[in-house]
């Protein structure tokens, strides 16, 4: 599928050509082209980094040195069934751990974004995990849910001298309402003041009429 959409694309380089429930590619693989990228280059360009993330199986998504949660450590309290035969926690402490490795390859990621003055980044996942919330379930949410497998993140990082939005206090207030990432390309197609035919705006966070939209996960209860 990865290779499909990259049809597209001017230049792509394939950095883990294993399938992802064995592969142990970590995700800083990414950050070396990057660099070249942004070393050689100073035409516009969108760069996009498929990164795995969280993905399972997370004891594979993460060096040993970024296991700062052992097998044995008590499940965190977030976790509600935590004290439950069936909650696994050496697969919690796991997950932690990459989420705390995927922190730091973003974090490298913005480092480079400000070296090279980069106009922006965008951050987001395609979908969350289920982690024992309400049943012995660890992976993909089912389509009942928990909500915490639908709601992602999304993060903007802006150089403000460099790609300067007049609509940015109106994006962080939008921010805040519920928003579906179906909706992204317009929101970037403002951000990059690419006009479209036909006014997309109640679906752009950077719009003061965006409207917010009715999404699967608002209808799953907590």
């Amino acid at each position: 599928m990865v290779s499909f959409w990259s049809v597209s694309v001017d230049n792509a380089v394939f950095l883990n050509k294993r399938d992802y429930r064995v592969g142990y590619d970590f995700d800083e693989v990414l950050l070396p082209p990057l660099k070249t990228i942004l070393q050689e280059s100073n035409r516009n360009q969108l760069i996009v980094l498929h990164m795995m993330g969280s993905h399972p199986g997370y004891k594979q998504r993460f060096p040993q040195k970024f296991k700062h949660w052992t097998d044995d450590q008590p499940a965190p309290n977030s976790v509600k069934r935590r004290n439950e035969a069936s909650v696994d926690k050496a697969i919690l402490n796991a997950y932690d751990n990459s989420m705390l490795y995927s922190d730091y390859v973003i974090a490298e990621i913005l480092k480079l974004a400000k070296q090279h003055d980069v106009a922006s980044v965008v951050y987001f996942s395609d979908h969350g995990q289920s982690l024992g919330e309400k049943t012995a379930h660890i992976g993909h949410s089912t389509e009942k849910g928990p909500k915490q497998g639908f709601e992602v993140p999304l993060l903007f990082w802006l150089n403000d001298s460099k790609l300067p939005i007049a609509g940015i206090e109106t994006l962080k207030e939008n921010l805040s309402k519920p928003y579906s990432l179906e909706r992204l390309q317009y929101t970037l197609f403002d951000l990059y003041s690419i006009n479209l035919p036909n006014s997309q705006a109640s679906k752009s966070l950077l719009s003061d009429k965006y409207e917010t939209v009715s999404r699967h996960c608002d209808a799953i209860k907590e």
